[in-house]
């Protein structure tokens, strides 16, 4: 069993996770969630949800299930669309292992290598270079004789002749003109590429290169060919493996196919292509899954810490002149619950929370209990702390609470003013990148200028 087997056997398995994640019922999910779902997410997502909205006991439980149910159904949908792209990605990869194939590159690229598994005992790989499918010949057009004198003198490069090429030649792509578009067509491209570049790591003797250039205007076409002596290494080597030189006439006889063919055996010895190239690649992939899993989960919280973060920011801004006019309703006699009520009018959170707390005392709720659960469910310090001020006033008495009061109107102005401050700040280093931005291309419009005048 190979590599990519055992990969498609731990993506099955994922798979079928992420399905049964996604068909499971809300019912399934009401009676197993405790165990299907992390505690620590758990608590996370009910933390937004509590902080986010104004919810009974009953109605927060059901809107916490609600949303852990839709994200463990997303999740398990999510995971189980990217399984499936990938194991149609892994069996494509696994037909073109079976098959022995290698893709030739396109004429004029350079040779790559493939490493070839055998079964033989000790070292069983073997590393063959596939070389480009060689051009076939085709029918040039006209030049004119200009060109060709501009040709003679560029086309050897830093070589001193053609006839003893060691070097890479000059190919240019038009003539001195700019008129006439040139275009290089070697007949053996594993020795000579497209743009001139020489391969003759692999020559055992000097060999000799036919280049075909056609010369167009649009119109008209000329053709001329060049013989071009391309020098060996000389290299003294250690005679190959027998097996390496079988796979090297393989590769050579099929040059003029798109693919290079191997046999699964050559003497009794097993041949396939090595898959580690591919093998990073596939565990990536498969690494991939569960990433972009814990991606949606994390979206999908953060949207509901958004909503809270902005409910928040909200019922922060409208502290201080909440207190303000709860301090002023007070002065002018009236109750701690119409002062609450009426310093909260308007359509803001903040009147919400007011609104649902006055509702709780009217029920039956003791108003301390009532102003102090305000105070938890907002969860911002200060509003902890006016509760604390107001149970202390219910409990004690008002005699002093005129005073605590104007104190917290000062607390809440310095609040505040420390609040716009910060929020200057966030404001200045979003705009500290555009700004740059803005810096650079001013300099570049006064420095480019400059110096083009100076050369």
């Amino acid at each position: 069993m190979n590599i990519i087997t055992i990969i498609e056997f731990i993506s099955v398995a994922i798979l079928i996770v992420a399905l049964m994640m996604a068909l499971i019922s809300r019912n399934n999910f009401s009676k197993y969630k405790d165990r299907l779902i992390p505690g620590m997410l758990r608590n996370l997502v009910k933390g937004y949800i509590r902080k986010g909205g104004i919810y009974n006991t009953a109605e927060f439980e059901r809107v916490a299930e609600e949303s852990l149910f839709k994200l463990f159904r997303y999740t398990g949908i999510t995971l189980a669309l990217l399984n499936v792209t990938f194991l149609i990605v892994l069996s494509v990869l696994s037909i073109n292992f079976e098959s022995n194939t290698v893709k030739r590159p396109l004429a004029g690229d350079p040779p790559i290598e493939v490493e070839i598994n055998t079964d033989r005992e000790g070292e069983s790989n073997l590393l063959l270079k596939v070389y480009p499918v060689e051009y076939t010949e085709e029918q040039f057009r006209e030049i004119t004789d200009a060109a060709l004198v501009y040709i003679g003198t560029v086309l050897k490069g830093d070589n001193p002749t053609l006839d003893e090429v060691s070097e890479k030649l000059t190919f240019p792509e038009n003539d001195e003109t700019g008129t006439i578009s040139l275009k290089w067509i070697p007949d053996r491209f594993d020795i000579i590429g497209s743009s001139g570049d020489i391969y003759r790591d692999e020559l055992v003797k000097n060999e000799t290169v036919e280049i075909t250039l056609e010369m167009s205007d649009g119109v008209h076409t000329r053709e001329e060919r060049f013989d071009v002596t391309v020098l060996s290494p000389n290299m003294n080597e250690d005679s190959e493996d027998p097996l390496l030189e079988e796979l090297k006439q393989i590769e050579q006889q099929g040059r003029n196919s798109d693919a290079v063919h191997f046999p699964e055996t050559i003497e009794g010895e097993s041949i396939r292509i090595n898959e580690r190239k591919y093998l990073r690649n596939i565990l990536i992939g498969l690494f991939i899954l569960p990433v972009m899993a814990v991606a949606l989960v994390y979206h999908r919280i953060n949207i509901l810490k958004e909503k809270c973060d902005k409910r928040q920011s909200e019922l922060r801004n409208e502290y201080y002149s909440f207190v303000s006019r709860l301090s002023l309703m007070l002065g002018s006699g009236a109750g701690m619950k119409d002062a609450m009520r009426l310093a909260a009018k308007g359509n803001g959170k903040l009147t919400e929370e007011v609104s649902f707390c006055i509702n709780q005392i009217n029920s039956g709720v003791s108003e301390s209990k009532a102003y102090s659960d305000m105070a938890k469910r907002v969860s911002i310090p200060e509003y902890t702390r006016l509760a604390a001020l107001i149970s202390q006033n219910i409990e004690h008495g008002n005699s002093r609470v005129l005073m605590l009061m104007d104190q917290e109107v000062k607390n809440a102005m310095n609040i505040k003013r420390e609040h716009l401050r910060r929020s200057g700040e966030i404001a200045s280093e979003k705009l500290l990148l555009p700004t740059s931005l803005l810096l650079i291309i001013v300099i570049g419009l006064i420095m480019i200028p400059a110096f083009h005048g100076l050369i």
